[in-house]
């Protein structure tokens, strides 16, 4: 079972009942990966008005968002 939590608490107490947990940096991830971002500024600018709603999020700069599109961009080019 996945379950997606945003909360560090909720995390941990998931964790301790052996549910897989899905943070909103990995479900942006996933967003990456699908194509669902034209730019990095878009993810920037999403992740931005989620931060707005979880006080525990860290900074863009702290994540690995810029990176993982990076590299998506990269194998797309590759690609065409």
């Amino acid at each position: 079972m996945l379950v997606a939590i945003d909360d560090q608490g909720g995390q941990a107490l998931a964790a301790d009942r052996d549910l897989e947990v899905m943070t909103v940096e990995d479900v942006l991830v996933m967003a990456i990966e699908f194509g669902h971002f034209s730019t990095e500024g878009d993810v920037k600018n999403v992740y931005g008005k989620l931060r707005k709603f979880g006080d525990g999020l860290p900074s863009y700069a702290q994540t690995s968002l810029a990176i993982c599109y990076k590299d998506w961009r990269g194998r797309q080019s590759e690609e065409s």
